[in-house]
């Protein structure tokens, strides 16, 4: 197996509703031209942005997009390049602090979301999945229903002690169901570094994960 591409990556910022939106974008933006970022030209501000760009992509670099979603109250990171987006995440994140913004106060909480295309060398997605979840499905059966597989599976956790959680769901690609999986993940967590500990760690848990569903 190998892991083809993640569409895309997001890393985000659920930012303190407190925030005044309209000065953190007129300061980051300012701040990401000095750093040579492409920024976006147009500038709107208030019960406007709500209404016709709810999602503003503020600059671009290296294929990616920084973003102020005004109705998730995020600041994304968003590409599809892992490594770029880790990379720019921790740039904008050293920026906030040089523009008047202390990180633990600013930001409620960080995540990553992204879906995985995972390319199967072997058997199918789906014969991976019957073969390592044993179900007996005849109690199950519909007379004009053929066919019953395991088309999925989701795992997920949580620390009740911080609120971090993790949620992960695997199934075939809906567009490659005969040669690859889809992996949909969500990784939240109050502590940045922790959000940079998981990043670098994802490729080879991902793998070993779906290593141990190959070889059931």
């Amino acid at each position: 197996m190998q892991i083809e591409s993640y569409e895309p990556y997001h890393i985000g910022n659920k930012l303190n509703p407190a925030t005044n939106f309209d000065s953190l974008k007129k300061k980051l933006k300012e701040k990401l031209q000095t750093a040579e970022y492409k920024i976006t030209e147009e500038t709107l501000s208030g019960q406007q942005v709500i209404f016709d760009k709810p999602i503003e992509v503020l600059g671009l670099k290296n294929d990616v997009r920084i973003e102020l979603n005004h109705l998730a109250q995020a600041l994304n990171v968003i590409g599809t390049n892992p490594e770029n987006v880790s990379s720019i995440y921790m740039e904008i994140n050293s920026f906030l602090p040089e523009i008047g913004y202390e990180i633990e106060n600013l930001s409620l909480f960080f995540e990553i979301v992204t879906s995985i295309i995972v390319k199967s060398d072997g058997k199918s997605p789906k014969e991976i999945l019957n073969d390592s979840i044993k179900l007996n499905m005849g109690s199950f059966f519909i007379n004009d229903i053929q066919n019953t597989n395991i088309i999925g599976i989701r795992i997920g956790g949580e620390n009740t002690e911080n609120d971090n959680n993790f949620t992960l769901s695997i199934e075939p690609s809906t567009t490659s169901p005969n040669s690859r999986f889809m992996l949909n993940l969500r990784y939240r967590s109050k502590d940045k570094e922790n959000i940079q500990i998981f990043h670098q760690e994802l490729d080879e848990k991902i793998m070993q994960l779906l290593t141990q569903l190959e070889w059931k």
